[in-house]
């Protein structure tokens, strides 16, 4: 934390003077010379690096652990001042995980419906396993496993419309690719969107298709071809810790909205993704009409 404090602070003084880019290195080299970070803009600090410091302070006074006040004499007493600030503090960073998810989580839950409105084939067979799995009453992690095809649904609409247009990375070692060479510490800007459309990755990645991730289909892809969260392992990569939550929060909503309603997209909707969006969403928006199932009728005798 305390080297990327000095890294804004060094940029902020660079532009401030007029320079375009960032500062040099501590070992005097020019700052063309060396892999250079995205340039900020002279005046814009405020916009561009306040939210980074306001971050940075938040998550050191939610893991530091507190200093009890003078007045608390005894050990117990003082015990009980830290477990509640530390539990206050974890609250904190449980709010702060499910307001990050927020948005993410309701164009996802847009890009669902939207896509099970053009797929009827596809939303009835799921429709039809959540009618058979969980038609009623609370929902379970354990039953949301039985949900094969709700499953694969949710993972191919995470492959299928990305959560964020691009991703940054810095690079941990000398990268090369074809004639390129990208050194250890550059900035990288990845499209997760151009990942998730490779041929060269997924057999024809334009078609939306959640069949991909059912049975011996879903062996067969990497971890680092499937990027809505991060690359790479769950258990060892730098993944979103909403990641989880997500998609959790997504099958939940979906078998509500299976179970109890009906919807259809109007007409003349400019549907494509807009990527110049922080989160891609369809143009136009989406408008849908939707209406409550009728409940179907018991026999007279029963």
């Amino acid at each position: 934390i305390a080297e990327v404090d000095e890294m804004l602070a060094e940029d902020q003084a660079y532009a401030d003077d007029g320079h375009e880019g960032p500062a040099g290195r501590d070992d005097g080299a020019e700052a063309d010379a060396w892999p250079p970070r995205p340039p900020r803009v002279p005046g814009q600090y405020d916009e561009q690096g306040k939210f980074i410091d306001d971050a940075l302070t938040f998550l050191v006074e939610a893991v530091t652990k507190p200093e009890p006040p003078a007045d608390l004499k005894t050990t117990a007493d003082r015990d009980k001042f830290v477990a509640e600030a530390v539990g206050e503090a974890l609250k904190r960073e449980v709010l702060l995980m499910f307001a990050s998810i927020e948005g993410p989580l309701k164009v996802l839950l847009v890009d669902t419906a939207m896509i099970l409105a053009q797929h009827d084939h596809i939303l009835n067979t799921v429709r039809d396993e959540v009618l058979r799995v969980s038609p009623t009453g609370p929902l379970t992690l354990d039953l949301l496993d039985q949900m094969r095809h709700l499953h694969a649904l949710t993972m191919e609409v995470r492959r299928y419309f990305p959560i964020f247009a691009l991703q940054y990375f810095r690079t941990a070692q000398d990268v090369t690719i074809a004639e390129y060479t990208v050194p250890k510490g550059w900035l990288v800007l990845s499209s997760i969107a151009a990942v998730h459309n490779d041929i060269a990755l997924w057999t024809d990645p334009k078609k939306f298709d959640p069949a991909r991730f059912e049975g011996d289909n879903s062996k067969e892809i990497s971890p680092w071809t499937l990027l809505p969260h991060g690359g790479g392992e769950t258990s060892s990569s730098h993944r979103c810790s909403g990641e989880n939550v997500t998609t959790v929060l997504l099958k939940a909503v979906m078998v509500y909205l299976l179970r109890e309603y009906e919807w259809t997209l109007e007409e003349e909707q400019v549907l494509d993704l807009d990527y110049t969006k922080i989160i891609p969403a369809p143009t136009s928006g989406v408008n849908v009409s939707i209406k409550k199932k009728e409940k179907e009728e018991t026999e007279a005798d029963d």
